[in-house]
């Protein structure tokens, strides 16, 4: 099996911890597997599957991430997003939770695709018709094409994890 385990794939490995979208469960198994398969794997892998705690493991992701060789980024605002609508997906969060918490990434942020207003807009609308399921599902499909390509790197990268579970 071929494992990506370059900078850029931990970054979209903290963005998941981060959003709570992956755990120890999705995570841990996934690393005794590259630690079986590598005669010499990566430390960060090896310190990572001794991490059951999130926030713990999401330090030892991004020690590696910001470790030398240092290396520029794209932006990953969107990313998070996208994070955070898988979550809601699979039922980790409330369609409220989804847009507070987008609303709230995306303040100050100079690289989302939509300023964090398109977030709290939707949220006042949402709360407004008292949560509406039809509301929450136009909501969805706007945000689901909006950040189309976003969601579906993501949810290839976190597929990696589902066979763990």
């Amino acid at each position: 099996m071929e494992y990506c385990l370059s900078k850029e794939f931990a970054r979209k490995l903290c963005i998941m911890l981060d959003t709570g979208l992956i755990s120890y469960q999705h995570y841990s198994r996934w690393c005794d597997e590259i630690i079986e398969t590598f005669e010499k794997p990566p430390y960060w892998i090896i310190e990572l599957s001794l991490k059951r705690d999130v926030h713990e493991a999401y330090n030892v992701v991004c020690e590696f991430i910001y470790s030398e060789p240092c290396i520029k980024f794209k932006d990953i605002d969107d990313l998070y997003v996208a994070c955070l609508f898988l979550s809601y997906e699979r039922g980790k969060i409330t369609w409220e939770s989804f847009l507070l918490k987008a609303g709230q990434f995306t303040d100050g942020s100079d690289s989302a695709k939509h300023e964090c207003e398109y977030f709290y807009m939707m949220l006042n609308d949402y709360e407004n018709s008292d949560y509406l399921k039809t509301i929450e599902e136009n909501q969805r499909k706007e945000i689901t094409n909006e950040f189309k390509l976003e969601i579906d790197e993501i949810s290839r990268d976190y597929s990696i994890f589902n066979k763990y579970l």
